[in-house]
């Protein structure tokens, strides 16, 4: 089923959105509590300092990974379940809603899954060397390990420091492109698997632009969260420096790497997400699912 459109893609979300004013504030909630329940190891073990036993170093990590399983099984089929609501609202057709529907999102997960993990072994690679030094290797090998990369252009410690920043940058753009680029099959209607590479292909290539235009100003709505949580977190950070980057580096990475921040900046980014987040994701992915018909439209 198909309909004119009329304005931008995000007119057309604002349209779809305030029409469907009660389903949105219950997929939202719905969406939200998938999260909650996939991400309820690493709640517990953040706000609670421990995870069932685990050493102090690792307890973190640990839940994030007993997180994993739980975000494939709960997070990524109910994609194709929202996929399916939004492009209903904008009179398209997506994915089958219903809940029955259940084995045929985890299959078509899956496979989404794998068809991206290329794109992600870069950045897990990354994360993994990252957690080995931090947590494992001792204070020695890391920072020889540092001054080591930034010998690499005959540079030092710092430079060293620039260039795994500069590298973490590339692996997430790597991982955010893979993503991105298979993103568009949790809107449209299902095809044969053999079909979807095809169907992407002239989807990304469909002129106008409208997908990346949309995902560009989707980027700008999220900037306002980003920038307050990051706000936060800075502001939590800086009562620990030193001055020194050697020292500040030490005390920066283990706060990341186990979110170790005082519950009061976890409530107060808590509170920001909810406010500034939150009441908007659904209007940002119906727009990518308007752009998403459209160029589809015009493939």
């Amino acid at each position: 089923m198909s309909t004119p459109t009329q304005g931008s893609a995000h007119a057309e979300a604002r349209r779809a959105s305030t029409a469907n004013i009660g389903a949105y504030i219950a997929i939202t909630l719905e969406q939200l509590l998938l999260r909650a329940l996939a991400l309820s190891p690493l709640i517990y073990a953040i706000s609670a300092r421990r995870f069932f036993g685990a050493p102090r170093a690792h307890y973190a990590a640990i839940a994030l990974l007993c997180s994993i399983p739980l975000w494939v099984l709960l997070v990524l089929p109910f994609r194709y379940r929202a996929g399916g609501q939004l492009s209903g609202w904008l009179r398209r057709e997506g994915p089958p809603t219903a809940l029955s529907a259940y084995p045929q999102w985890l299959g078509r997960g899956l496979l989404h899954l794998v068809q991206v993990l290329p794109w992600l072994l870069p950045l897990m690679a990354y994360l993994g060397a990252y957690y080995y030094y931090m947590n494992i290797a001792d204070f020695t090998t890391f920072m020889s390990m540092i001054r080591g990369v930034g010998g690499l252009i005959g540079g030092d410690y710092v430079h060293g420091v620039i260039l795994l920043a500069l590298l973490l940058l590339v692996c997430l753009v790597l991982a955010i492109w893979g993503w991105y680029h298979r993103m568009p099959l949790f809107y449209l209607p299902w095809r044969p698997s053999s079909e979807n590479d095809a169907r992407l292909h002239a989807l990304h290539h469909a002129k106008p632009q409208v997908l990346r235009r949309v995902v560009f100003k989707n980027l700008l709505l999220v900037l306002p969260a980003l920038i307050l949580v990051g706000y936060i977190l800075v502001s939590s950070l800086t009562t620990r420096m030193t001055g020194d980057i050697q020292m500040d580096l030490m005390i920066v990475l283990p706060a990341i790497t186990s979110f170790d921040f005082p519950k009061n900046d976890l409530t107060a980014m808590g509170i920001a997400l909810a406010l500034v987040y939150l009441p908007f994701v659904l209007y940002r992915r119906a727009a990518l699912a308007a752009a998403i018909h459209r160029s589809a439209d015009r493939a």
